[in-house]
């Protein structure tokens, strides 16, 4: 069976070339004003010629092509699966910054809670040193008048003493 079809393939490649070679032939006669005619419209010489090289030429283009654009998926793939990673490193990335900065701020309040109970304590000793200032000058006030009541009681006694 395999022989059979090289055998037929063969036979189809011959007949093939002998069909072109039929057909590269251009019996034309007739006058010269008419050859243009006829090689516009009927001469077999100009498709085959058209037909031939066009397919030897575009084949390896073709082929060159197909490659490139599987290099380009390729690369195409490779750039969306580091795009990913990317994505990924830079969604890991963010998350560490919101810790961290929940982090700071947390902080922060605690050191806005402790700096708001020193000042109230600042206030509250401020108040008391206030009072005992006011404590105090009336304490001194007071005993400045016992002292001069005394004094007074006393200027009076020497006074009775002496007359």
């Amino acid at each position: 069976t395999f022989e059979r079809r090289n055998k037929i393939k063969r036979r189809e490649e011959e007949e093939n070339d002998t069909e072109l070679i039929s057909k590269s032939n251009c019996n034309f006669k007739g006058k010269i004003k008419d050859m243009k005619d006829h090689l516009d419209k009927s001469c077999n010489l100009i498709p085959i010629k058209q037909i031939i090289p066009s397919q030897i030429v575009i084949s390896e283009p073709i082929e060159t092509l197909q490659n490139m654009v599987k290099d380009l998926q390729s690369q195409i793939q490779d750039s969306k699966l580091q795009i990913m990673e990317n994505k990924n490193q830079i969604k890991k990335m963010k998350e560490n910054e919101h810790k961290q900065i929940d982090e700071v701020n947390k902080q922060m309040n605690n050191l806005k809670d402790e700096v708001l109970k020193k000042d109230h304590q600042i206030i509250g000793l401020t108040n008391d040193i206030q009072q005992l200032k006011t404590e105090m000058n009336d304490l001194k006030q007071q005993q400045n008048e016992q002292i001069n009541n005394l004094k007074d009681k006393l200027l009076e006694k020497i006074q009775m003493i002496i007359h």
